[in-house]
């Protein structure tokens, strides 16, 4: 789980090559859906799905459910890099005797249904999601259905059956690829609308005539459109879906049949045809060359940062080329935290970063990294340090004109510290700062706190008594002066514990050098 873009594209070309080597062995099967569903498949093993290839039975796993069973190599193959077990076992693809049959069988460990018959995956579905809501789980449900499949009349009553009982640790996703068996969907049972000869490429373009997601709305369904083979938006989908309570979501992909090999991209005849083996050289080769695109968004209009990020999102940019310089360690500027944050709207900035360091063979920034950065540059933990100094206490502050200002701490705010004085409180900048006196936690000891109580208590009633004395009153007054110097003396116990404790606490001093102040003042 929670693999980055680049790995998850890695694992999908891997997946799709597997799928192409065992349907070619086996001379027959289902590349044409396996590869419309990959990037769905893939962003759901490699950053949703909650499990364990070496205990495929563990209780508190995710479920994936292949609803659309003949697409079964998309499944496996990703099983396989998964770990579920070795790739090679994509050779026995539909033989007799081995675990990967045509559709998905639960002799497969790992496999969660038994697909033959279409239609009946999403009842499967709610049913798992239920159970798992009466054995009180933190377990999610995750379904990929074939829009062809739609055509059973099971799949409408599960999906009133979901909606009625709120199953919304169930998602469902489909596979919107507008081919089935026999034909385009659209001419054989439209989900959306009729199909006016094969402008099959124009009528994905054009949102104004999708009507699937209309349906499900209709049923009750919480609705999400996605670009089927872009992964930021499809995990960004399933995200959402699982986070939206109250009623069933699904996710509509929008896909395109046999996506990455050009001769079978949009061919109702490679929904069921095994590739010939002499071709598959040629195919892997044809996958291995699919690139991302990455446009420096530099070379745009800076002054209209987020419309420039929509153009390359509109233009299906796999990445944008981000040349940040913050004017701190290079004198120029380009990019902001603002406008960082609106480039985060559409991508994910630290996934940009950790490509390019990928691609420039450059070292990948660990904690441990980070954590040795920090140790070393003191001036850069300055802030992290005054936030974790307990209020409250009594510190001293070094001034840079060489005047210690002696206080207690009120707090740290917008680069200041606030320290009450006898006289005022007084506001000192962290750049006129360069040096503080400070106990990074007070110790407590419990044991010591009702002796000292009791002491104080025990004293403060002697000074009465031995004040009765000397004044000789009557009965009344005399108890009266002996219970009054017993609170007076809790009260000072009180004092006396928390002074003993911040005196007992060790000191620690902190200071900036006057090179460190140098780079914290520029």
């Amino acid at each position: 789980m929670g693999l980055n873009y680049y790995q998850i594209k890695k694992n999908v070309l891997q997946a799709r090559k597997l799928v192409i080597r065992g349907t070619s062995i086996a001379g027959s099967g289902h590349p044409g859906g396996s590869f419309s569903m990959a990037e769905i498949m893939g962003c759901i093993f490699y950053n949703h799905l909650k499990f364990d290839p070496k205990n495929p039975e563990w209780e508190d796993r995710d479920k994936l459910i292949l609803s659309k069973g003949h697409a079964s190599p998309g499944l496996f193959s990703n099983m396989a890099v998964a770990g579920y077990f070795e790739e090679s076992q994509l050779d026995t693809l539909r033989q007799f005797g081995s675990k990967l049959q045509g559709h998905p069988d639960l002799k497969c460990p790992g496999v969660e249904f038994c697909g033959g018959s279409l239609g009946i995956g999403l009842s499967y579905s709610i049913g798992n999601a239920l159970a798992a809501k009466l054995d009180q789980k933190d377990t999610h449900i995750f379904t990929v259905m074939g829009d062809g499949e739609s055509d059973e009349g099971q799949v409408w009553e599960a999906a009133m059956t979901a909606a009625k009982y709120n199953v919304d640790n169930l998602t469902l996703i489909l596979d919107r690829n507008f081919i089935q068996q026999d034909s385009y969907t659209e001419k054989i049972m439209p989900l959306d609308e009729s199909l006016d000869g094969d402008e099959l490429s124009e009528m994905w373009k054009d949102a104004s005539r999708w009507k699937t997601g209309d349906k499900w709305r209709s049923f009750g369904w919480n609705v999400i459109e996605v670009d089927g083979h872009r992964i930021e938006q499809i995990s960004d989908a399933l995200d959402r879906a699982k986070s939206v309570k109250g009623m069933p979501s699904i996710i509509i992909a929008r896909t395109i049949k046999g996506k990455a090999v050009e001769h079978m991209e949009d061919n109702p005849q490679w929904h069921g045809k095994a590739p010939n083996p002499a071709l598959v050289p040629v195919i892997n080769d044809e996958l291995d060359s699919q690139f991302m695109i990455a446009p420096s968004i530099i070379a745009g209009d800076m002054s209209n940062l987020e419309n420039e990020v929509k153009r390359c999102d509109d233009g299906r940019a796999d990445y944008i080329h981000l040349d940040v310089m913050d004017g701190q360690f290079v004198p120029n500027s380009t990019f902001d935290y603002t406008k960082i944050k609106v480039s985060r709207k559409a991508y994910n900035v630290k996934q940009l970063i950790r490509l390019q360091n990928l691609l420039n063979q450059k070292p990948m920034l660990t904690d441990e990294i980070r954590r040795s950065y920090s140790e070393n540059l003191t001036y850069l933990r300055t802030k992290e340090i005054l936030e974790n100094i307990p209020t409250g206490q009594y510190v001293s502050v070094k001034h840079q004109n060489g005047k210690w200002i002696n206080g207690t701490l009120l707090s740290y705010r917008n680069d200041k510290l606030l320290l009450q004085t006898p006289f005022a409180v007084r506001q000192i900048p962290v750049t006129n700062m360069e040096r503080i006196n400070y106990r990074e936690e007070i110790i407590k000891r419990p044991e010591w706190k009702l002796r000292m109580y009791g002491v104080a208590a025990f004293l403060g009633f002697a000074i009465m008594e031995s004040w009765n004395r000397q004044t000789n009153p009557s009965f009344g007054p005399k108890w009266h002066n002996r219970f009054v110097g017993a609170i007076f003396g809790l009260v000072a116990g009180a004092e006396l514990y928390d002074t003993s404790m911040i005196l007992l606490s060790k000191k620690t001093q902190f200071g900036l050098t006057p090179a460190e102040l140098d780079k914290l003042n520029r």
